[in-house]
């Protein structure tokens, strides 16, 4: 801050005939590198009046021998607000925005979605399947001449129901009904004419079917591997997401105060270019009388004229950084207002304490090594599934139950409910792929992607360990950085009440007064700035920490 006696002597006037408009000045915005005033030309350069014993009269100046340099009025450097309209926002409304408009969160909710129909897609292999099946045959022929039997006609009719599940070994057990009716008609030709019987018949059964493999396939991890692989994608894009909105809001920050320090930067160049216009006006005081010199004329309008072209390239400045927000916010680019101004005035340094294992705890809880342990992870499932492979196919099946049959289909279900007639079967099938290429080269691909995914864990783990060690220097340096710049401003605040005083006094030049505003315009710049690298690192490790959301109160809904 500057203190209300930094310009005082820069605003007295120099008679008591002329005094100067006094300049008010407002609150120190963020500054900035100002150009310094070049030195003036020798041809230009205008020799003192000859020093006399009495001092001149106001009234009657003595006449300057060399030409005064013609003075150039400052250029308009202010853009008129309704050629650019300014809107405010503050930073919650930044973060809300963007949690909740932006695209790519979005595309990767709609991968979260996606990830749990996997899952009961995959719990679908569990589900009890029913099956029906109603058939009919009617077949007809000619009795052959010669022959002792024919069957002349067949009309069969039949009916058979399934219920079947898996079991989370892999076997499958089911349980099945058939009945059905066959009616026949046989023509006998036993050395006489032919003749024709007729018969019924009605069949019905009920079975109890048993299958489940003894090698391959056989366990609870080949029939869940699909559930369990959609279950780790679920947890891997969770994890995307969240990492996705830890990076957003990081960046929304960094850009927030990014523009914050712009405005600041603008503010200090208006109050500058006050400063410089009101010395300008003093110097034309001193000049009438003859206690300042044509050179210290044009040292302060040049200083005016750097202040505003700095002034104009600010602008540009704000309007890149609100872009840029626009853009992550989705927000229509040429939409008025174009310029957006932080509703936060100040960037208060408050000191913050780390952690002493920063860089473990920041590994623990990265959630993009957390993602790439998730893919491997499914790769162990994919392994798992591939192994099968090498072994041989072993499978046991078991069917057993009652049937009954009968000319009368009340006889038939009768001798059904009686066990009547029983029917067992059992059987073994093997099969085996002798030199197993697929699976092995399977095995050898999925071995590969490993190793890949080991070393991209590893450069990301170097990669975030380096990124710990270099926020946590440079928050460090810019704490102390706030102290330091703080002494630099008390500083070359004094530097310019020094000068001011000498320039008063006629001992001094515009030149050095000048050249103590611009150290001022540093010094405030490198404690702002100190000040914004301070947080600006703060965001950066609350980010690679994973605390960031929660630092913000944000939270994702599912």
């Amino acid at each position: 801050m500057i203190p209300a006696l930094v310009f005082s002597l820069l605003l007295v006037p120099a008679t008591p005939a002329s005094p100067p408009v006094p300049v008010n000045q407002p609150q120190p915005p963020v500054p900035t590198v100002l150009t310094q005033p070049k030195e003036t030309s020798a041809a230009l350069k205008e020799t003192p009046p000859a020093h006399k014993e009495t001092p001149v009269p106001v009234a009657a100046p003595v006449p300057v021998v060399d030409p005064e340099p013609v003075e150039t009025p400052p250029a308009p450097v202010e853009i008129p607000d309704a050629a650019y309209p300014v809107k405010s926002i503050s930073l919650p409304e930044v973060l809300a925005r963007g949690i909740s408009h932006n695209r790519g969160l979005r595309e990767a909710g709609l991968k979260i979605l996606t990830s749990r129909a996997t899952i009961r897609a995959t719990s679908a292999m569990f589900d009890t399947q029913l099956s029906a099946n109603l058939n009919g045959v009617s077949q007809e022929s000619e009795f052959v001449p010669g022959n002792v039997f024919s069957v002349t006609s067949v009309k069969k009719y039949s009916f058979d129901a399934q219920i079947a599940r898996l079991l989370p070994t892999g076997g499958m057990v089911a349980l099945q009904f058939s009945t059905s009716r066959m009616d026949q008609t046989m023509t006998l030709a036993m050395g006489g004419p032919p003749t024709e019987m007729e018969s019924k018949a009605f069949t019905n059964a009920f079975t109890f079917v048993f299958s489940h493999p003894l090698l391959a396939g056989f366990g609870r991890d080949v029939t869940t591997a699909a559930t369990q692989k959609a279950r780790i994608q679920l947890d891997a894009d969770r994890l995307s997401r969240e990492a996705k909105a830890q990076a957003l809001v990081r960046d929304l920050v960094i850009s927030y105060w990014n523009l914050w320090l712009y405005w600041q930067e603008q503010d200090l160049l208006a109050v500058s270019l006050k400063v410089a216009k009101s010395q300008l006006g003093l110097t034309k005081s001193l000049l009438t009388v003859g206690r300042a010199k044509p050179s210290d004329l044009l040292a302060v309008q040049n200083a005016v004229a750097q202040r505003e072209g700095d002034l104009m390239l600010s602008r540009i400045r704000i309007l890149q950084a609100s872009l840029a927000i626009k853009s992550q916010l989705d927000l229509p680019l040429e939409e008025e207002p174009m310029l957006l101004r932080p509703a936060d005035k100040d960037l208060p340094f408050v000191a913050k304490s780390l952690p002493a294992e920063l860089v473990a705890s920041v590994l623990k809880r990265s959630r993009d090594l957390a993602m790439l342990e998730k893919h491997l992870e499914l790769l162990r499932q994919e392994e798992k599934i591939a192994r099968e492979g090498l072994l041989p196919k072993l499978n046991v099946t078991l069917t057993a139950g009652p049937t009954g049959t009968s000319n009368e289909y009340s006889a038939a279900w009768e001798s059904l409910v009686k066990f009547s007639g029983f029917t067992i079967t059992g059987g073994l099938s093997f099969s085996w792929s002798v030199e197993q290429t697929q699976a092995r080269a399977t095995l050898e691909i999925l071995d590969l992607n490993a190793q890949n995914l080991r070393l991209q864990k590893e450069n990301l783990s170097n990669g975030l360990v380096m990124a710990v060690m270099l926020s946590r220097e440079m928050m460090q340096t810019a704490q102390k950085r706030v102290e330091l710049a703080r002494l630099a401003v008390e500083s070359a605040e004094a530097h310019l009440q020094l000068e001011n005083n000498l320039f008063a006094l006629g001992r001094g030049t515009n030149h050095s007064v000048l050249l103590r505003l611009a150290e001022l315009d540093v010094a405030r710049l490198s404690q702002v700035k100190a000040v914004y690298d301070y947080w600006t690192a703060w965001v950066q490790i609350q980010a690679l920490a994973g605390d960031i959301l929660n630092e913000y109160q944000l939270k994702l809904q599912d």
